[in-house]
């Protein structure tokens, strides 16, 4: 059974675990603590916390529950609220986990890629203006020796 809990006006500053113990207590609510009794029996270190990757569809980030939702959150697309899945350890095998060493890559590829694309501008720039540097030389002068050189035959 799918639970869904929402909290309102998190602050940034607050630990993810601290943000999700309160439900690792025992709840006042009989289905709510039907609900959570796995989650409470497993406590912080037999959970997993992903994140919906929203520009990777059917993919999500694994949170560090030590973190500040500001450093969870950093440098990810958030549409609207952030979608924070919370599993037990063993159920995590059913998501489809971006391996932060696979997004690092990904990001030194682009980097490498963007690198690229500004180094052939770079020389394609140079091309240009030497092209256009031989033209206007050629224009300005009948020759390529200076008047020393005219003189000096």
């Amino acid at each position: 059974m799918d639970l869904k809990l929402h909290d309102i006006k998190v602050a940034e500053s607050t630990k993810l675990s601290a943000a999700f113990s309160k439900y690792l207590v025992e709840q006042c609510n009989e289905s709510l603590q039907e609900s959570v009794q796995f989650y409470q029996a497993a406590g912080i270190s037999g959970i997993r916390f992903l994140l919906k990757a929203e520009q990777k569809r059917g993919k999500f980030y694994e949170l560090d529950p030590t973190s500040s939702l500001r450093e969870c959150l950093e440098k990810k697309l958030i549409i609207e609220y952030p979608t924070i899945h919370v599993v037990l350890k063993d159920h995590a095998c059913g998501y489809d986990i971006i391996d932060s060493d696979d997004e690092e890559c990904e990001e030194s590829n682009k980097r490498v890629k963007l690198g690229n694309e500004i180094v052939q501008k770079i020389v394609t720039d140079a091309e240009k203006d030497e092209k256009s540097h031989n033209s206007l030389k050629n224009l300005l002068f009948a020759s390529d020796y200076s008047d020393d050189e005219l003189l000096s035959d």
